[in-house]
């Protein structure tokens, strides 16, 4: 019998560490990835305004150093 509260203590307890860390991290992923998605949509917007000093890239400059 106490061969059994063993095995629980040895692999039970990290398994449930794991399972409530990740699902932790999980909503804090989903958060971040709304928070990313937002941050698109405002610059998308911003730099579709107006020009703000952002320069479409010339030919000589895109095709690098020489």
């Amino acid at each position: 019998m106490e061969d059994i509260w063993m095995q629980i203590g040895n692999y039970g307890f990290p398994m449930l560490v794991a399972v409530y860390l990740l699902v932790r991290v999980e909503k804090k992923l989903d958060t971040l990835t709304e928070a990313i998605t937002r941050l698109e949509q405002v610059l998308s917007l911003y730099l579709r305004s107006s020009d703000h000093g952002v320069k479409e890239p010339t030919q000589a400059a895109a095709a690098g150093p020489r």
